[in-house]
């Protein structure tokens, strides 16, 4: 995947530093206090500047440890295959990321604000959205304890 966009924010300075010496593009969101879909936006106008923009691009959070790259690959084959507007994640009871949009989408992401993220674009094209099986994907690391727990 080229490029890959991190959007940072309250830890920047940490998330740089975990990072550092790899191929990536960071942007800062001056207005991630205000929820992920201020991150979401940040990224997808970022995405939206570049000369070539992707067919289609990832939205991914870096607290899903049992996140691997066959899911991601497997997306990205279906994608490839059937031209959805985007893949969510189905994790049984619920669905999220990773989400692979297409770029067509990028325009209405870019538009998200405060806590409301990717779900009101997923539910306005859901006739067009695949899911792909995730069960790993509702445990999440928020604290300490939730990595006992997984």
């Amino acid at each position: 995947c080229d490029p890959i966009i991190v959007v940072t924010g309250a830890f920047e300075t940490e998330v740089r530093q975990a990072l550092a010496g790899r191929k990536v593009v960071f942007v800062f969101n001056e207005n991630w206090a205000k929820g992920m879909g201020s991150s979401i936006a940040r990224g997808a106008k970022e995405l939206m500047n570049l000369s070539k923009p992707p067919a289609a691009f990832f939205i991914l959070v870096a607290d899903q440890p049992g996140l691997h790259s066959d899911l991601l690959r497997k997306m990205m084959t279906r994608f490839e295959a059937l031209s959805p507007a985007a893949i969510r994640c189905n994790y049984g009871t619920s669905w999220g990321p990773p989400v692979l949009f297409s770029i067509s989408l990028a325009k209405e992401l870019s538009q998200l604000s405060g806590e409301q993220g990717a779900r009101s674009v997923l539910k306005k094209h859901k006739e067009k959205v695949l899911e792909e099986p995730f069960p790993e994907g509702k445990h999440d690391i928020d604290h300490p304890d939730d990595w006992d727990k997984f």
